[in-house]
């Protein structure tokens, strides 16, 4: 029988790693409207400076997240995930208060310099969990995505430009007015703020002391002879071979999910005219909130899934059925367009597509956290591996975004879509 999880410190766990898809996902919603930081008067050239400030938080976090790694496996997982929890509500704090681009590109690059809190975490739940109960511990990731990018976009989209959509709330507030995305981003540092207090009260650390004194054994070997030397930083910096096929395994995963979460709120906002939705930002806070809920729907279906097709086999049967979904997105401006077609009825395909993505991406991801802790088990660098794994992934997260905008942008000055 698989053994019981310690339930007190998976509702921590929870709470400290829901904040992180919620302070991602608030974004996206008010993306497209970028425009009010006076960055751009051409709405063809939008989809640049979008990749660019998505990209400046992957750039840093790539930076980031092997260093956070390594020093988890040093000092313990506990400080570095309240250091991140800190620096995620920092960050959106100072991102609220943006007034210009600049000042939001810099609050994105705190945010991902500040938390390397995904690949930590999961090092945290490996080390909590065994054989008998990875896949249901390891189902908790992704769920937890599921409900913070269901409430993130949804907070996004109704509480950006409270004094217009709020009036009478909100309406007589100089301050709101002034700074109309803080309602939304200050909700979400208090999310992050809570999980960061709840962190530092309850959260045990799970880093062994034998597990840290070898870690630290193994560099000090390595500044002692040269042979060791050379031994010790391939085993640092080059995680053991098995791990690599997993860690590319994600890159490209998080490279074809980025460039959707980028560009579909900037499809979806486009006027239909240029072959876009005409969405506002509620409504497309409501759109991404649909995903979210899919997504949670889809772990129902992981655990028995994961048994019978094995992780690597998930992952590609997933990834195969998310393929075509996506190449059906550019029709539904058409079907928008189209007079024949009701808006109840509209929105029920468009659910139903949503559905569809949601679910096979985050089988996908929850596949690909699998085999990562797969494949570093047996070894004592889980923290290093996972931060390998959170680079790759920052690394394909930050070239997808310029990528995509770039292609958006020629798009529509060739008018192509």
């Amino acid at each position: 029988p698989p053994t019981p999880l310690p339930r007190g410190q998976m509702f921590v766990f929870c709470c400290a790693r829901i904040g992180e898809p919620i302070a991602f996902t608030v974004l996206f919603p008010f993306m497209y409207f970028v425009t009010d930081l006076n960055v751009t008067d051409d709405p063809r050239r939008l989809g640049i400076f979008v990749g660019l400030l998505a990209a400046s938080y992957s750039i840093s976090q790539f930076l980031s997240s092997l260093p956070w790694g390594a020093l988890s496996d040093r000092i313990g997982r506990r400080p570095v995930i309240l250091s991140g929890l800190c620096g995620t509500t920092l960050s959106l704090l100072m991102l609220g208060l943006s007034k210009s681009y600049l000042w939001a590109i810099a609050a994105r690059i705190m945010a991902g310099l500040l938390n390397g809190n995904s690949g930590v975490m999961m090092s945290l739940l490996g080390e909590i969990s065994d054989h008998s109960n990875r896949a249901r511990a390891f189902s908790i990731m992704p769920a937890l995505y599921g409900v913070g990018s269901t409430i993130g976009p949804i907070i996004g989209g109704m509480l950006s430009n409270p004094a217009t959509q709020f009036p009478r709330l909100f309406g007589d507030s100089v301050f709101l007015r002034r700074f109309p995305y803080f309602l939304p981003c200050a909700t979400c540092a208090a999310i992050t703020g809570f999980g960061f207090l709840i962190s530092c009260l309850f959260l045990k650390e799970t880093l062994t002391i034998a597990d840290a004194d070898s870690f630290v054994n193994a560099d000090e070997e390595r500044h002692s002879s040269p042979s060791a030397a050379s031994a010790a930083s391939k085993g640092y910096w080059l995680i053991p071979q098995q791990c690599w096929p997993p860690v590319l395994a994600g890159a490209s995963y998080a490279f074809l999910m980025v460039i959707y979460n980028e560009i579909f709120p900037i499809w979806a906002a486009t006027p239909i005219a240029r072959h876009g939705l005409g969405f506002q930002a509620h409504q497309i806070g409501i759109a991404l909130g649909f995903t979210g809920v899919f997504s949670f729907v889809a772990l129902l279906f992981f655990v028995p899934a994961e048994r019978r097709l094995g992780p690597q086999g998930l992952y590609r049967t997933a990834l195969l059925v998310y393929t075509p979904i996506c190449l059906l997105f550019p029709f539904f401006s058409n079907l928008m367009a189209s007079d024949g077609v009701s808006m109840p009825m509209f929105w029920g395909l468009l659910i139903v597509a949503l559905a569809w993505r949601a679910v096979s991406a985050l089988l996908a991801y929850s596949a690909y956290t699998v085999m990562v802790l797969d494949s570093a088990r047996g070894t004592d660098m889980l923290g290093v591996v996972n931060g390998v794994a959170m680079c790759a992934q920052a690394l394909s997260q930050a070239v997808g975004p310029p990528i995509g905008g770039l292609v958006w942008s020629w798009s529509q000055q060739t008018e192509l879509v």
